[in-house]
């Protein structure tokens, strides 16, 4: 089984954002393997498979292996295609994709189960391009859920996400492509620079990024939902092209802002932004002549009602004389009737209308009683805004208004429908528009992060080239902690170089921070390869092909998948498909197991991530104090840091009257191991029995004797030859902690094995 693709495979599907996959039947069904034709390899790739699905919350629908076999042929497939003006032969466009036949049979496929051929809309309508994931950063469902990138289904909080933090925009689609950008961060660094580029011009222009948000972003529509609704025709209307109508006329006021920028990004700015919004402009000039000669405007401004103008047709025009003479009538009887209550016109009496009553007067809860004693009012209903009511004279008008509109609307029908299939040729150009502003929307919302975070604002990361192979990040901060209310976040460094140091051991207290520390790092290298500045005071970020994580435990009973084993498959992935260009997060891995197969497979694992072989970026968070050894065998790769607390012994009036251990969190990470986790001390704040804590504190007391011991072997060492190796058993520390534990006997002859030891450590 090619686990590579499999993994990569996760990463499409993640990245695509995919919500059905079309699989073959029986491709995902449990075959016996019994049968001759069915192979122990084929039923562990329907498995993975499955677990893809299930991890990444796909549906998969299985339609019959028959409908992969026909290959689609390119004279097929033009039908669907758009193509550019310059070029009308579409199969040169596409040419590279008609050579990728096991492809072409998966879209023959998907044609058919959408049954695209029925429908005539669907000419011309498509485009088709090779997704690649050497474009985009390599993440897997593993990573993004544990870096929340994303919101998850149950959080509340915007600010639990990283989409939270970011997200400014104010359209849709600007929305939809930010979360875009989270799951697919760029590795170009030409393309990074621009974005920064891009965000860091509206930092700079408080008077052009105010005006872009807060007036022309917050007037534009959802353009990819109205440009749907125009291509299926029969579901749209006069309103949906009156919408698009609106963000054109709005087009000139942005490009003005724009060019009100003259700054050193300029050049940029133009070519990203003015031009393709100057083209649009271009493009809707018989869009706007074809809304304004046909709908009624005046009526769209008075009444928020669309109809085609009248003077279209004499036949509309009689009848709309019709519909003017009994709206003048329906206002002389509101007249009449605001005079006999002697309620003063459009303040305490209005004349309003729907499409459920039609025309009707309102007067408020407090006017009410002014009604009371006239028989000839009928009383619609009554709500919070006050009480509806018409009298005989206005429901006769009501109801002739209505029949004569009606035969208004179905005169226009006619018109409508060549209104609407004019302006749904212009689909092409209104999905320009909708991509354009989504990208100024989304710019526009990483600038306003970058100067509206709760602490310090954010900084425009240094992005290098492959060849300084480094990440240096200095007062380092999560941007989802500090967006909490009363939350005050420590800052701090971090320092990957090639040479020096590419994999850290973080060790420390539970509650300590290491996790947070960890993920901080890896958030910061994923928003700054979207092209956003970063929460840092400085940062110098080398672009990262993956970002891989083994954080947290899940698990999937009903596919019979323990805690356990839903880590060693995370795990896994990471070290099937990391390369030395990729940053690797790990959190207290082995926790799951006991403790010699957890630290064995800690130790191998962290090995094999900072080794010559591989020297990818790597951040390990563990409570294995005795991993941190792994520096003295690796020490221009492996660094130790750890998590500062401040430990005091407060006397306090307890059973035994003995002192109680009182441990501060500082948050504060610095070079160093840590020896203990202080995970009683988290006990006792918990709550737990204080005869269990006292009973856990006896217990533990010999493993802290052994992780001395382990710290004092792992300082003072000295170089012996390898037929010396036998000594470490006797020596004074091995024979003390074979009296106490057999643990540390079998951690000892697990790295002698492990590694070709020329340095042996021995307490002297």
């Amino acid at each position: 089984m090619d686990s590579v693709h499999l993994a990569n495979l996760e990463t499409a599907l993640v990245q695509l954002e995919t919500r059905e996959c079309l699989v073959p039947t029986g491709l995902l069904s449990h075959p016996d393997i019994s049968k001759s034709d069915v192979t122990p390899l084929g039923n562990a790739i329907s498995e993975h498979v499955s677990f893809i699905f299930e991890k990444t919350g796909i549906l998969p629908t299985e339609v019959k292996k028959s409908e992969f076999s026909h290959t689609l042929k390119p004279q097929d497939l033009i039908y669907f295609l758009r193509s550019e003006k310059e070029n009308s032969n579409g199969s040169l466009l596409y040419e590279k994709e008609f050579l990728l036949k096991d492809a072409l049979s998966c879209l023959g496929a998907i044609i058919k189960f959408l049954d695209l051929n029925a429908f005539d809309t669907n000419r011309h309508v498509f485009t088709l391009e090779t997704f690649s994931l050497e474009n985009h950063v390599r993440l897997d469902s593993a990573a993004s859920r544990a870096l929340h990138l994303l919101p998850g289904p149950d959080d509340k909080n915007k600010f639990h996400s990283v989409y939270g933090a970011l997200n400014n925009c104010r359209t849709a689609q600007g929305q939809r492509l930010l979360a875009q950008w989270l799951r697919q961060p760029l590795i170009d660094k030409s393309k990074i620079e621009e974005r920064l580029d891009l965000v860091e011009s509206f930092v700079e222009e408080t008077a052009i990024r105010r005006g872009l948000h807060e007036d022309f972003l917050r007037r534009i529509p959802d353009l990819q939902r109205l440009g749907r609704r125009l291509k299926k025709i029969r579901g749209s209307g006069l309103q949906d092209v009156y919408r698009i109508y609106q963000a054109v006329l709005r087009l000139p006021y942005a490009v003005s802002l724009l060019n009100q920028y003259t700054g050193s990004k300029r050049s940029t700015v133009y070519e990203c932004l003015i031009t393709p919004l100057q083209k649009a402009m271009d493009n809707f000039v018989l869009f706007k002549d074809l809304v304004e000669s046909n709908i009624d405007l005046d009526y769209v401004n008075q009444r928020n009602e669309f109809i085609i103008r009248a003077d279209k047709d004499p036949l509309l025009q009689e009848i709309r004389n019709k519909l003017d003479n009994l709206e003048e009538r329906i206002r002389d009887e509101f007249r009449r009737c605001a005079k006999k209550l002697n309620l003063e016109q459009n303040k305490s009496i209005k004349l309003e209308s729907n499409e459920l009553h039609g025309y009707f007067m309102r007067v408020t809860l407090k006017d009410e009683k002014c009604l009371r004693g006239f028989e000839t009012f009928e009383i619609l209903d009554t709500q919070k805004g006050g009480v509806r009511f018409r009298n005989n004279q206005m429901t006769s008008l009501n109801e002739t208004y209505a029949e004569v509109k009606q035969e208004y609307n179905g005169l226009q029908e006619v018109v409508v429908h060549q209104v609407v299939c004019a302006a749904a040729t212009y689909l092409e150009p209104i999905n320009q528009l909708n991509a354009t502003t989504a990208f100024l929307d989304v710019i526009v919302s990483l600038s306003i992060a970058a100067i509206s975070s709760s602490g310090v604002s954010y900084i425009r990361p240094k992005i290098l080239s492959k060849d300084n192979g480094h990440i240096i990040l200095k007062g380092a901060r999560h941007p989802c902690l500090e967006m909490q209310d009363r939350v005050s976040v420590i800052p701090n460094d971090v320092h990957l170089e090639r040479g020096k140091q590419i994999f850290l051991i973080i060790t420390g207290p539970n509650m300590g921070g290491k996790s947070t520390f960890i993920h901080s790092v890896a958030v910061i290298v994923a928003m700054a390869q979207i092209g956003s500045f970063v929460p840092c005071s400085y940062a110098e970020i080398m672009p990262v092909d993956a970002i891989m994580a083994r954080v947290g435990a899940a698990d999937y009973q009903c596919r019979g998948v323990s805690t356990f084993l839903a880590e060693m498959l995370e795990t896994s992935a990471v070290l099937r498909s990391v390369t030395p260009n990729s940053l690797v997060i790990i959190d207290e891995l082995g926790r799951g197991t006991s403790t010699y197969d957890g630290f064995g497979l800690a130790w191998a694992v962290a090995s094999f991530l900072a080794s010559p072989e591989v020297g990818c970026f790597g951040l390990f968070a563990t409570h294995f104090h005795e991993l941190t050894s792994l520096a003295n065998y690796m020490p221009k790769r492996v660094a130790n840091l750890r998590v500062l607390c401040n430990v005091s012994n407060t006397k306090g009036i307890v059973e035994d009257e003995e002192s109680e251990t009182k441990v501060t969190m500082l948050y504060k990470v610095e070079p160093g191991v840590c020896s203990r986790s202080y995970g009683l001390d988290v006990a006792r704040l918990a709550g737990l029995p204080m005869e269990v804590i006292k009973q856990a504190e006896h217990q533990a007391s010999k493993d802290e004797e052994l992780e001395s011991i382990w710290l004092k072997l792992d300082k003072k060492c000295s170089t012996i030859y390898e037929d010396e190796l036998d000594f470490v058993h006797d020596s004074p520390a091995v024979s003390i902690a074979n009296e106490l534990c057999p643990r540390l006997i079998a951690m000892l002859d697990h790295v002698i094995k492990e590694v070709e030891l020329k340095r042996i450590y021995q307490l002297i």
